[in-house]
Protein backbone atom coordinates (compact mmCIF):
# COMPACT_ATOMS: atom_id res chain seq x y z
CA UNK A 1 0.00 0.00 0.00
CA UNK A 2 1.42 3.38 -1.04
CA UNK A 3 1.63 6.15 1.52
CA UNK A 4 -0.40 9.25 0.82
CA UNK A 5 2.23 11.89 1.61
CA UNK A 6 -0.21 14.78 1.14
CA UNK A 7 -2.46 13.26 3.80
CA UNK A 8 0.47 12.76 6.20
CA UNK A 9 1.62 16.36 5.63
CA UNK A 10 -1.85 17.70 6.37
CA UNK A 11 -1.98 15.81 9.67
CA UNK A 12 1.52 16.96 10.66
CA UNK A 13 0.45 20.57 10.15
CA UNK A 14 -2.27 20.04 12.76
CA UNK A 15 -0.07 18.22 15.28
CA UNK A 16 0.71 20.04 18.54
CA UNK A 17 3.75 18.79 20.50
CA UNK A 18 2.39 20.32 23.72
CA UNK A 19 -0.58 17.96 23.80
CA UNK A 20 0.56 15.16 21.46
CA UNK A 21 -2.69 15.52 19.54
CA UNK A 22 -4.12 16.79 16.26
CA UNK A 23 -5.97 20.11 16.64
CA UNK A 24 -9.17 20.08 14.57
CA UNK A 25 -12.07 22.57 14.29
CA UNK A 26 -14.14 20.68 16.88
CA UNK A 27 -11.42 19.70 19.36
CA UNK A 28 -8.38 17.50 19.72
CA UNK A 29 -7.93 13.89 18.70
CA UNK A 30 -4.95 11.58 18.74
CA UNK A 31 -3.75 8.06 17.97
CA UNK A 32 -3.83 5.76 21.01
CA UNK A 33 -2.62 2.29 21.94
CA UNK A 34 -5.96 0.75 21.00
CA UNK A 35 -5.48 2.05 17.46
CA UNK A 36 -2.05 0.47 17.31
CA UNK A 37 -3.45 -2.90 18.36
CA UNK A 38 -6.67 -2.86 16.30
CA UNK A 39 -5.38 -1.17 13.14
CA UNK A 40 -1.85 -2.57 12.96
CA UNK A 41 -2.34 -5.78 14.92
CA UNK A 42 0.72 -5.04 17.06
CA UNK A 43 0.60 -6.16 20.74
CA UNK A 44 0.59 -3.41 23.35
CA UNK A 45 0.98 -5.67 26.39
CA UNK A 46 4.30 -6.97 27.65
CA UNK A 47 7.72 -5.76 28.75
CA UNK A 48 8.95 -2.28 27.95
CA UNK A 49 11.24 -2.10 24.93
CA UNK A 50 14.27 -0.84 26.84
CA UNK A 51 17.78 -1.76 25.73
CA UNK A 52 21.12 -0.47 24.53
CA UNK A 53 21.09 2.59 22.27
CA UNK A 54 24.88 2.88 22.27
CA UNK A 55 27.19 -0.03 21.61
CA UNK A 56 30.88 -0.21 20.82
CA UNK A 57 30.43 -2.58 17.89
CA UNK A 58 26.99 -2.79 16.29
CA UNK A 59 28.54 -4.78 13.47
CA UNK A 60 29.31 -7.59 15.90
CA UNK A 61 25.64 -7.74 16.96
CA UNK A 62 24.60 -7.88 13.31
CA UNK A 63 27.13 -10.61 12.57
CA UNK A 64 26.11 -12.74 15.56
CA UNK A 65 22.33 -12.56 15.02
CA UNK A 66 22.03 -12.15 11.24
CA UNK A 67 25.14 -14.04 10.15
CA UNK A 68 26.59 -11.14 8.17
CA UNK A 69 28.72 -8.28 9.41
CA UNK A 70 28.65 -4.98 7.47
CA UNK A 71 31.93 -3.21 6.88
CA UNK A 72 31.68 0.14 8.61
CA UNK A 73 33.54 2.07 5.95
CA UNK A 74 32.76 4.32 3.07
CA UNK A 75 32.44 2.99 -0.46
CA UNK A 76 34.00 5.51 -2.81
CA UNK A 77 33.99 9.14 -1.73
CA UNK A 78 30.32 9.57 -0.83
CA UNK A 79 29.56 9.18 2.89
CA UNK A 80 25.94 8.35 2.11
CA UNK A 81 27.07 5.06 0.56
CA UNK A 82 28.49 3.74 3.84
CA UNK A 83 26.79 0.44 4.65
CA UNK A 84 26.58 1.16 8.38
CA UNK A 85 26.17 4.40 10.30
CA UNK A 86 26.06 3.62 14.01
CA UNK A 87 23.28 1.05 14.43
CA UNK A 88 21.68 2.01 11.08
CA UNK A 89 22.31 -0.35 8.18
CA UNK A 90 21.34 0.10 4.54
CA UNK A 91 18.16 -1.91 3.91
CA UNK A 92 19.40 -2.84 0.43
CA UNK A 93 22.53 -4.43 1.91
CA UNK A 94 20.39 -6.64 4.17
CA UNK A 95 17.96 -7.53 1.39
CA UNK A 96 20.82 -8.68 -0.86
CA UNK A 97 21.96 -11.17 1.79
CA UNK A 98 18.50 -12.60 2.37
CA UNK A 99 17.02 -12.42 -1.13
CA UNK A 100 17.38 -16.12 -1.99
CA UNK A 101 14.53 -18.48 -0.98
CA UNK A 102 15.36 -21.23 1.50
CA UNK A 103 15.26 -24.89 0.44
CA UNK A 104 13.08 -27.36 2.35
CA UNK A 105 16.00 -28.96 4.19
CA UNK A 106 17.48 -25.68 5.46
CA UNK A 107 19.15 -26.03 8.88
CA UNK A 108 17.23 -24.54 11.81
CA UNK A 109 20.02 -22.04 12.54
CA UNK A 110 19.78 -20.53 9.04
CA UNK A 111 15.98 -20.39 9.22
CA UNK A 112 16.30 -18.34 12.42
CA UNK A 113 18.68 -15.90 10.70
CA UNK A 114 16.10 -15.36 7.95
CA UNK A 115 13.32 -15.02 10.54
CA UNK A 116 15.30 -12.35 12.39
CA UNK A 117 15.86 -10.48 9.13
CA UNK A 118 12.13 -10.61 8.28
CA UNK A 119 11.16 -9.33 11.75
CA UNK A 120 13.82 -6.61 11.61
CA UNK A 121 12.61 -5.50 8.18
CA UNK A 122 9.02 -5.29 9.44
CA UNK A 123 10.08 -3.29 12.50
CA UNK A 124 12.46 -0.97 10.67
CA UNK A 125 10.34 -0.56 7.55
CA UNK A 126 6.91 -0.13 9.14
CA UNK A 127 6.81 0.53 12.89
CA UNK A 128 10.14 2.29 13.41
CA UNK A 129 10.69 3.68 9.94
CA UNK A 130 13.83 5.73 9.44
CA UNK A 131 13.46 9.27 8.07
CA UNK A 132 15.81 8.43 5.22
CA UNK A 133 13.56 5.57 4.11
CA UNK A 134 16.59 3.50 3.16
CA UNK A 135 18.15 2.44 6.45
CA UNK A 136 17.07 0.06 9.21
CA UNK A 137 18.27 0.18 12.79
CA UNK A 138 19.62 -3.13 14.07
CA UNK A 139 19.12 -2.00 17.70
CA UNK A 140 16.03 -4.22 17.84
CA UNK A 141 18.06 -7.38 17.23
CA UNK A 142 19.07 -7.39 20.89
CA UNK A 143 15.47 -8.33 21.80
CA UNK A 144 15.54 -11.45 19.60
CA UNK A 145 18.32 -13.41 21.26
CA UNK A 146 16.92 -16.05 21.48
CA UNK A 147 14.42 -15.28 18.73
CA UNK A 148 11.31 -16.28 20.73
CA UNK A 149 12.20 -13.62 23.30
CA UNK A 150 10.69 -10.94 21.06
CA UNK A 151 7.11 -11.92 21.82
CA UNK A 152 7.51 -10.80 25.43
CA UNK A 153 7.72 -7.08 24.59
CA UNK A 154 5.14 -4.33 24.09
CA UNK A 155 6.11 -3.35 20.55
CA UNK A 156 2.93 -1.35 20.13
CA UNK A 157 3.66 1.10 22.94
CA UNK A 158 7.26 1.53 21.76
CA UNK A 159 6.15 2.19 18.16
CA UNK A 160 3.50 4.69 19.27
CA UNK A 161 6.07 6.58 21.37
CA UNK A 162 8.42 6.58 18.38
CA UNK A 163 5.63 7.96 16.17
CA UNK A 164 4.81 10.72 18.67
CA UNK A 165 8.46 11.73 18.69
CA UNK A 166 8.63 11.93 14.90
CA UNK A 167 5.37 13.86 14.66
CA UNK A 168 6.76 16.39 17.14
CA UNK A 169 10.00 16.76 15.19
CA UNK A 170 8.17 16.96 11.85
CA UNK A 171 5.98 19.80 13.16
CA UNK A 172 9.04 22.04 13.48
CA UNK A 173 9.43 24.68 10.78
CA UNK A 174 12.82 23.40 9.63
CA UNK A 175 11.70 19.76 9.29
CA UNK A 176 11.68 18.23 5.81
CA UNK A 177 11.17 14.53 6.54
CA UNK A 178 9.31 12.28 8.93
CA UNK A 179 9.72 8.73 10.18
CA UNK A 180 7.73 6.35 12.35
CA UNK A 181 4.64 4.24 11.73
CA UNK A 182 3.18 6.41 8.96
CA UNK A 183 1.05 3.55 7.68
CA UNK A 184 -0.76 3.65 11.02
CA UNK A 185 -1.41 7.39 10.60
CA UNK A 186 -2.92 6.85 7.15
CA UNK A 187 -5.12 3.93 8.18
CA UNK A 188 -6.15 5.77 11.35
CA UNK A 189 -7.39 8.72 9.27
CA UNK A 190 -9.41 6.37 7.07
CA UNK A 191 -10.95 4.77 10.16
CA UNK A 192 -11.74 8.02 12.01
CA UNK A 193 -12.83 10.21 9.08
CA UNK A 194 -15.02 8.12 6.73
CA UNK A 195 -15.44 10.99 4.26
CA UNK A 196 -11.69 10.75 3.53
CA UNK A 197 -11.90 6.96 3.21
CA UNK A 198 -10.82 6.01 -0.36
CA UNK A 199 -13.45 4.53 -2.64
CA UNK A 200 -13.09 0.89 -3.59
CA UNK A 201 -12.74 0.11 -7.27
CA UNK A 202 -15.31 -2.63 -6.75
CA UNK A 203 -17.85 -1.32 -4.18
CA UNK A 204 -18.83 -4.82 -3.06
CA UNK A 205 -15.27 -6.03 -2.72
CA UNK A 206 -14.95 -7.84 0.61
CA UNK A 207 -11.84 -7.15 2.66
CA UNK A 208 -10.28 -10.10 4.50
CA UNK A 209 -10.71 -10.28 8.30
CA UNK A 210 -8.03 -9.03 10.67
CA UNK A 211 -6.26 -5.73 11.41
CA UNK A 212 -6.82 -2.90 8.92
CA UNK A 213 -3.18 -3.03 7.84
CA UNK A 214 -3.71 -6.61 6.61
CA UNK A 215 -7.22 -6.07 5.26
CA UNK A 216 -6.12 -3.15 3.08
CA UNK A 217 -3.06 -4.92 1.68
CA UNK A 218 -3.70 -5.34 -2.02
CA UNK A 219 -7.13 -3.67 -1.91
CA UNK A 220 -8.08 -2.02 -5.20
CA UNK A 221 -8.71 1.71 -4.77
CA UNK A 222 -10.26 3.90 -7.44
CA UNK A 223 -8.29 6.85 -8.79
CA UNK A 224 -11.45 8.98 -8.87
CA UNK A 225 -11.09 9.76 -5.16
CA UNK A 226 -9.39 13.06 -4.34
CA UNK A 227 -6.27 11.49 -2.87
CA UNK A 228 -2.69 12.80 -2.80
CA UNK A 229 -3.96 16.39 -3.12
CA UNK A 230 -2.75 18.64 -0.32
CA UNK A 231 -5.30 21.40 -0.92
CA UNK A 232 -8.19 18.92 -0.92
CA UNK A 233 -7.13 17.62 2.51
CA UNK A 234 -6.71 21.14 3.86
CA UNK A 235 -10.28 21.99 2.88
CA UNK A 236 -11.63 18.66 4.11
CA UNK A 237 -10.20 19.00 7.63
CA UNK A 238 -10.88 22.75 7.89
CA UNK A 239 -14.59 22.17 7.15
CA UNK A 240 -14.86 19.07 9.32
CA UNK A 241 -18.23 18.51 10.99
CA UNK A 242 -18.80 16.53 14.24
CA UNK A 243 -20.89 13.89 12.43
CA UNK A 244 -17.93 13.18 10.13
CA UNK A 245 -15.77 11.89 12.97
CA UNK A 246 -15.85 8.31 14.24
Amino acid sequence: MDLDHALITTLVERWRPETHSFHLPHGEITIILQDMEVIMGVPVDGLLVVGYTEMVDWGELCGNLLGHRPLNKEVGSNKNTAVMEGPRVKAKWLEDWFSNPLPVDTPKELVQLYARFYILEMLGGTLFMDKSGERISIMYLQFFNPINNGKNYSWGSAALSWLYRHLCKASEKTAKQIGGALLLVQLWVWARFPHIFPMMRHPHQALPPGPLAIRWKGAKITTEHAMHVLHAYHVSLASLQPNQIV
